[in-house]
């Protein structure tokens, strides 16, 4: 909760009010995202249904920089619907890798706080981001067979009740990822049937 409060900051495009630009530290003020931090370290999962502008998905990618940051052996995944969309870009602050490594870019005194990063460019896109301290964060598309072949610490999925092939993503993430977390978050309309909403309402066997 202190790296969230103090060193933490996010990038908002709608924002045109703010005197110091878009650019702004993580809103520390809001409650309910503690309460979402507290749970997270208190439940191996959580299935967050959100609204959008709730800044949900930058505390999920915030979350997961944290773990492989600061712990040694960490493999976090983020997965979304498409690879694109699960890499992002650093610089605009689009995806959840390039979320995280906004966070990482602008966190203040890094180069006094952490190692520095080793990036592993592929195809001229940064598609995983490792620490020197063999921790890292591999964005992957939706389905469950790139889980299968990992043993993850973490799990963030987003837009979970979009991917189509979320429900065997979550099946073959029991294995890959036991004894770790899972963060699965999406914008969704509750009314509707699918998976996500299954886990959502309590009711995997419904």
């Amino acid at each position: 909760m202190y790296f969230l409060a103090h060193f933490v900051y996010t990038l908002d495009q709608h924002d045109h009010e703010q005197e110091g630009g878009r650019v702004k530290r993580f809103p520390a003020d809001r409650l309910y995202l503690w309460h979402i931090v507290r749970l997270w370290q208190a439940e191996r999962a959580l299935v967050i249904c959100k609204p959008r502008q709730m800044i949900i998905t930058w505390l999920c990618c915030a979350l997961a920089l944290w773990d492989a940051l600061f712990h040694r052996g960490v493999l976090v995944i983020l997965q979304s619907k498409k690879l694109d969309d699960a890499v992002g870009n650093r610089l605009t602050g689009s995806g959840l890798l390039g979320r995280c490594q906004f966070i990482l870019d602008h966190i203040p005194y890094r180069e006094l706080l952490i190692n520095p990063a080793v990036l592993k460019p592929e195809n001229d896109k940064v598609e995983s981001l490792t620490f020197e301290h063999n921790s890292g964060l591999l964005p992957i598309p939706m389905g469950g067979s790139q889980i299968r072949s990992q043993t993850a610490s973490g799990w963030v999925c987003d837009e979970a009740a979009f991917q189509q092939d979320f429900e065997d993503a979550y099946t073959a993430a029991q294995s890959s990822i036991r004894g770790a977390w899972a963060l699965l978050v999406s914008t969704a309309d509750l009314s509707d049937g699918g998976f996500f909403r299954k886990l959502y309402k309590d009711m995997p066997d419904a």
